[in-house]
């Protein structure tokens, strides 16, 4: 769970602690698909690390 929490809570704690952290990078065309692109990597991640731990014995 710790895996695949960490980007998230780390993402919400950039944002905290430096709100003008992405402002560079958010005006640009590939934000939005970039953005996108990750969180469906997070989701994957979600879903893999369950398959991966759940063990049948």
């Amino acid at each position: 769970m710790f895996l695949s929490a960490f980007p998230i809570v780390a993402l919400l704690m950039i944002i905290v602690i430096k709100p003008d952290y992405y402002d560079g990078v958010r005006e640009t065309a590939a934000f939005i698909p970039a953005a996108l692109f990750v969180g469906v990597f997070l989701v994957i991640n979600i879903i893999f690390m369950k398959v991966m731990t759940n063990i049948k014995v």
